[in-house]
């Protein structure tokens, strides 16, 4: 699949905004991904129970989808930090030129996630996939939202009524305290 780097435009605001600090904001972002990759596939293990030969069949799927997706999931940090620090410096023009750009990253990795969610139906169940895929997309939107600086005004609930879990549903842990709920998704 087709994998895109940060656009000219984003960079140049980059170096123009982050002058000294633009390398920095990269690792940043990169380690932030590569923490958060460690994250992902601790939650897979502990809400898929994937059995010995469905763990043979997915892994390698995962890590292909998961290099396939890198790229674009770092961009987009990079841009959200970079709205986040100096959005009240940025020209109006930039603004919406920067956000079409986060537009444009959620439609190739809408079409990165179609295509993998075909592999990785053709490894599992079209109900394991499926189960996979809504876990995935609910990580991603949390770490997003983990990593903005300018946090959006969202409350979770901290006490989930203690109600059995129905199929499908998984809870997210956030900070890697596996014996804290801190987010059911249904």
């Amino acid at each position: 699949m087709k994998k895109i780097k940060m656009s000219a435009f984003a960079c140049s605001l980059m170096l123009t905004f982050l002058t000294g600090r633009a390398q920095e904001y990269a690792v940043s972002a990169r380690t932030s991904y590569m923490l958060w990759q460690e994250e992902q596939r601790k939650i897979i293990l502990l809400h898929m129970h994937l059995t010995e030969s469905e763990r043979m069949a997915f892994w390698p799927v995962y890590s292909d989808y998961q290099q396939a997706i890198e790229d674009l999931e770092i961009e987009y940090l990079q841009i959200i930090e970079l709205q986040s620090e100096y959005g009240g410096e940025l020209k109006e023009s930039h603004k919406m030129r920067l956000y079409t750009e986060l537009l444009e990253i959620d439609v190739e990795l809408a079409k990165l996630r179609k295509y993998y969610y075909k592999r990785i139906r053709a490894v599992l169940s079209s109900s394991r996939a499926i189960e996979f895929m809504r876990l995935d997309y609910a990580m991603w939107t949390l770490f997003r939202i983990e990593n903005r600086k300018d946090k959006l005004a969202l409350k979770f609930e901290k006490d989930i009524p203690e109600q059995p879990l129905g199929k499908g549903d998984f809870v997210i842990y956030q900070g890697g305290d596996y014996g804290n709920k801190d987010h059911v998704v249904r």
